[in-house]
């Protein structure tokens, strides 16, 4: 297949343009001013970029959120990461410019709080480690690309893209702008079993202009590019600025037929229980895990991962995620789903007097998370064997204090899992009597103008017990605020034909076996959302004795009806086993389940029949809804089609006075450049 332009881009994402102030870019200019004065080469080009993202929009200087203290019921982040280059003041010597790995670890090793180590642009090193400084937010260690001051180079608050490392384009990604390609980047290659960059509880640096990557061969087994975990002093205050992170390219060549030609690479940047880490600006292409021909013995791909680890209240978190382009297979991210650390104080039990022990201070904003297509072995029935094994666009089953704002997720296909937009599942996963995480709870989590395109399932908001373990309960998903969410344009299993799947919104908590209702999904409010297809049905509520749901506000959506309406999610017990599917009968199980719910204003088109609470309103065809062009839920990426036109029956309908649905007109401002 031809590289270049692969994936149509109907609807360009160029209406609005974001400002950052020239203070910040003359920074990296005085950061390198030392090179550029002995090469005879210009300083960075400080004029305005023509498209930067917001990063700092919620964050001053000194760290503290500046955006809204609450989301409905969720409370926004205490805490942020403060990103701009005058945030991460440099003011010692420069070491190098220097192009080999024992070099450049020497610099770094000999670098004192406030110095530059340079590399050579072009130059390919070995794996580096990152040792503890025990610096502070006045004097940061530098390390960047000479290429960093080419007038070529992006701009701060610019995405990277494989460009600036000499790659033109990647077969079946959506273009990105490359008038010229250059090398303007120094490499890191991973080796087998090894990372490109570990810590020993380093602090306080900056990474600029780096590509990071493994070695090419078969068969190696690579897990992280880059390890932040620690046994000793937890990992704290770094940066990923501009960097291509990546694996190998096999598109073309999947299924993978045998481990000695696997190329897998499971994780770009494992987090652990680090502190204070930011990855902005950057890209991340190709981390794949094959299955049962992985190398590594892995299935679950990220980006970035983490919130894992044994340590009791180390202080974990304050994470940002802001600007990249992330592929990755299982998930884009992934917080939790193995180890965490024992309840505290002794004597504490699941949600009972026991300490607050998750990452907190989550900031995950206008990134783009893309499953290639050609990742997709799918036909007449789900492959995963050789395949790269495909889950979510990205899953949190820990943490606290989080903002998902102005991301687009595309291409989720069913394959491993049944493939969401985004799952919200806080786990305790068992290992043992007990579970191996018992602190992981999801709660104080805002989802809000996030767009997805082309996935087989819509959002999942539950917490599961694993079965065969009876004390595994975590703490639970609470305050949870969900609005101005486009999900379901093209909803679809990829080249599966689409017969008994495709929930728009799942919401349960599952039986635990003790009668003690460890499963917990309170305060939850999902208003002024629109869903467009659905084929299972239009949202799943299940639960397994009431009590396990309390305070759930759904208001203001639009839904499709489905094949089925509203439904159980299949359970022969508990509140919700005497409404089968195809009753439709939402209200039956709400009063059923749920103590304490509100569900009004909220708009249903393909109706099918079935008892809603009332104050809802029902339509038979998505034409009554009057969308500015429904085209059968597929706009071929033009989310601009689902506003309403002014003549639309919900036109300042809601219970507020909005258009029912999501605020269309702001979340094409908050996707805005997003997919590129």
């Amino acid at each position: 297949m031809a590289s270049g332009i692969v994936v149509p881009m109907p609807f360009s994402f160029r209406a609005v343009i974001f400002a950052v102030g020239a203070l910040t870019l003359l920074s990296l200019s005085c950061i390198l001013d030392t090179v550029a004065g002995s090469s005879g080469q210009q300083p960075l080009d400080t004029s305005p970029a023509p498209t930067q993202s917001t990063g700092n929009a919620y964050c001053t200087p000194s760290g503290t959120w500046i955006g809204p203290n609450m989301d409905g019921p969720a409370k926004m982040p205490f805490e942020c990461m403060y990103t701009a280059l005058d945030g991460t003041p440099s003011p010692g010597q420069s070491r190098g410019p220097h192009s080999t790995t024992a070099e450049v670890q020497a610099d770094i090793n000999a670098a004192k709080c406030g110095d530059k180590v340079l590399v050579v642009a072009g130059s390919s090193l070995g794996p580096l480690t990152l040792p503890a400084k025990k610096c502070n937010n006045k004097r940061w260690i530098i390390i960047a690309s000479t290429g960093t001051r080419s007038r070529d180079f992006p701009r701060e608050g610019t995405r990277m893209t494989p460009c600036w490392s000499g790659l033109a384009s990647i077969p079946n990604r959506p273009t990105y702008q490359c008038p010229k390609p250059k090398v303007l980047t120094f490499k890191i290659v991973t080796p087998n079993a090894g990372n490109g960059i570990a810590s020993e509880s380093g602090d306080h640096y900056r990474i600029i202009g780096a590509e990071i990557t493994r070695v090419p061969t078969g068969g190696a087994a690579i897990y992280n590019l880059v390890d932040l975990t620690s046994n000793r002093t937890q990992t704290n205050h770094i940066i990923f600025d501009r960097v291509w992170f990546h694996g190998i390219n096999q598109d073309g060549n999947f299924p993978i037929r045998k481990q000695a030609d696997d190329t897998s690479t499971t994780r770009a940047i494992y987090l652990g229980q680090s502190n204070h880490v930011a990855i902005i600006d950057s890209y991340f292409s190709d981390f794949y895990d094959t299955g049962s021909m992985s190398a590594n013995g892995n299935t679950d791909a990220q980006c970035v991962g983490g919130g894992v680890g044994n340590i009791p209240n180390s202080g974990w978190g304050v994470y940002k995620f802001v600007n990249n382009h992330c592929e990755a297979s299982g998930e884009g991210i992934l917080l939790g789903g193995a180890a965490g650390p024992p309840l505290t104080p002794a004597g504490c039990t699941i949600r009972v007097n026991c300490n607050h022990d998750t990452p907190s201070d989550i900031e995950v904003r206008e990134n783009y998370f893309l499953k290639p297509l050609s990742w997709n072995g799918n036909t007449t029935e789900t492959v995963t064997e050789g395949w790269p094994v495909v889950k979510n666009g990205f899953e949190m089953k820990i943490g606290a204090r989080a903002l998902f704002e102005g991301n687009v997720i595309e291409n989720v296909w069913y394959g491993a899992q049944v493939g969401y937009c985004w799952s919200t599942a806080p786990k305790n996963q068992s290992a043992g009597t007990a579970g191996s995480a018992p602190t992981a709870a999801t709660n104080d989590f805002t989802y809000r103008y996030n767009y997805c395109y082309n996935a087989a399932y819509g959002i999942a908001l539950y917490q599961s017990v694993d079965m065969g373990c009876t004390s595994c309960g975590a703490q639970g998903a609470s305050r949870i605020s969900i609005h101005d969410n486009l999900i379901g344009d093209n909803l679809s299993l990829g080249k599966l034909r689409m017969q008994s799947a495709g929930d728009a919104l799942e919401l349960y908590a599952t039986r635990d076996r003790t009668g003690r209702g460890l499963s917990q999904v309170n305060s939850v409010t999902i208003v002024h959302n629109t869903f467009l297809r659905a084929v299972r049905a239009l949202a799943i509520v299940g639960a397994d004795a009431p009590g396990q749901m309390h305070h759930w506000t759904i208001q203001d959506n639009i839904f499709p009806y489905g094949n089925y309406g509203v439904g159980p999610i299949g359970n022969s017990h508990g509140c919700d086993a005497r409404f089968g599917w195809g009753t439709n009968d939402f209200r039956g199980i709400l009063s059923a389940c749920v103590s304490d719910w509100k569900v009004d204003h909220n708009a249903v088109f393909n109706w099918g029949g079935g008892t809603w609470p009332s104050g809802n309103t029902f339509y038979k065809k998505p034409s009554n809804i009057e969308f500015v062009d429904y085209r059968s839920g597929d706009s071929g990426f033009n989310p601009a089609n689902y506003a309403l036109t002014p003549s639309s029956p919900l036109h300042n309908a809601a219970s507020d006075g909005r258009d029912v649905g999501a605020d269309i007109p702001t979340l094409l401002t908050k996707i805005s450049g997003v997919r590129e």
